[in-house]
Parts: C-alpha cells; structure tokens; sequence
C-alpha cells in the first residue's frame, strides 16, 4: 500500500487512510481529475491533499447513490439479480414471467377481461352482456329440416323467428337426398315471406345444392324464416335434409 508523507496537519488518521491511494490516476468516468497527482516519497501540503479530497467528496456526493431513501437511483442497467417483492421488486427476469394474474387486479365476479370500446383501448372488466355483444358474431346460426319419406304438394316444412339478426352464407348451406328425384325439384327458403335460398335436387340423382341467393344476407331480429316444399311434391325424391347456417349478427 502506498502512503503519502504529509506537510501539514490531517484532522484524523481515516483521512490519511482515505489518500492511501491518491497518487493514482484511476477514477471513475464520471469525476474529474485531481488537482494535484501525487506520488510516492513525494512531501505534499495540507493544501493539495485536501483539495484532492474536496474532489473526491463533491463527486460522491454528485454521482453516488445515498442510503436510506433518495432519488438517486434512476436506472439498474447492471443488475442481474432482480429484486424482490419485499424489495420493491417482482423476482422477474423477464415481461413474460413478470405479467401473471396475480399481479393483475382483482375482478367482480363473472367479469372477463376484454375492449370494446370500438378502438384500440386499455382493457376493462365486461359484464356477461358485453361478452355476449362481443362474441355474438361468431356464434354459430343453423336453420334446419329433414322429411322422412316422400314431400307432399306446398309444404311448410319448417318455421323459426330468431331473437337476434342472423347471418346466412352459401358456405354454410347443404342438403342431402336419401332417394333420388325423378324431376329437378326446389325447396325454398323464405324471410317473411320474400324467397332468399334454395336447395335444389338434380332431375335423377340424389345431388342437391342449397345456396342462399344474394350471400351473405342478413335476417332481421324477429322475421320469420320457412322452408318450404315444392308446389307439387316429387314422386320419389325421399328422406330430403335441407341445413341454411351462418352466424348470429
């Protein structure tokens, strides 16, 4: 270790203790140079050996984080052990670890976290009628019938008024014969009345295709939808299942 031989008179031996290496050049980035560099078995001055001291002391008192609380600390670039939750921390590494439920806040009961604010927004706790609202577009829709055997002249082989708007696809049309036509044979789909689909059975075949007319087409909450048979039922078309879907608006 190295000492430095003093002029004047030092206020304790901690602050000869404090110089022990003042003759080194070395600092931290952030600090000055000293005023005076001093080397060893050189006679040095209270004057020099304080002002050292002075400089060092206004840069740690600038540049070093205090104990106790204080504002010093801005950033832990360095840090590779994260702090604990005790220690104002997480015990995270990482976002992924860190974003657990149980660092998300409580919720009312049956609540989901969700936006529907129409645009991009912080999420909130929705109530099971927006859930109902958000997720109602993707709720499957299916209008169906089947006749067992032969359909009789003109008729009404199914009827149903849904309770919201539903949105009808070809996509998610289809119908199937059991026994084939003897004529080419039309089932009707009907929004109050006014023709929007058919399922139409080939002429001597069991083929049948079922589309809606201008797809996709959207039946209003409380409109009655039917499908209904030919106007003169097919001699032997037989075990006809007719399916128009789609999804609730």
């Amino acid at each position: 270790m190295k000492w430095l031989k003093l002029a004047g008179p030092c206020a304790a031996l901690a602050c000869a203790m404090f110089f022990a290496f003042a003759g080194s050049s070395a600092q931290a980035a952030n600090c000055s140079t000293y005023p005076f560099t001093l080397t060893n078995g050189q006679t040095a001055d209270a004057t020099q050996v304080m002002a050292n001291f002075n400089t060092i002391r206004s840069c740690a008192n600038s540049n070093l984080a205090k104990s106790g609380v204080n504002s010093d600390i801005t950033a832990l670039a360095g840090l590779t052990t994260p702090l604990s939750a005790g220690q104002g921390g997480t015990g995270a590494t990482t976002l992924t670890a860190l974003i657990t439920n149980a660092y998300m806040a409580n919720m009312a009961d049956g609540r989901i976290k969700g936006n529907v604010s129409g645009g991009a927004a912080a999420p909130s706790d929705l109530t099971a009628a927006q859930v109902e609202t958000l997720i109602q577009p993707y709720l499957p829709f299916e209008f169906y019938t089947f006749v067992g055997g032969l359909t009789g002249n003109a008729w009404n082989l199914a009827a149903y008024t849904p309770s919201t708007d539903v949105i009808l696809t070809t996509a998610k049309a289809a119908c199937v014969v059991g026994t084939a036509a003897t004529g080419s044979t039309t089932y009707t789909l009907r929004d109050n009345g006014a023709s929007i689909g058919t399922a139409v059975i080939t002429a001597a075949s069991t083929t049948c295709a079922a589309t809606i007319t201008s797809s996709p087409y959207t039946v209003a909450a409380g409109h009655v939808i039917t499908i209904t048979g030919p106007v003169t039922g097919d001699a032997t078309a037989a075990d006809v299942g007719i399916t128009f879907g789609g999804t609730r608006g």
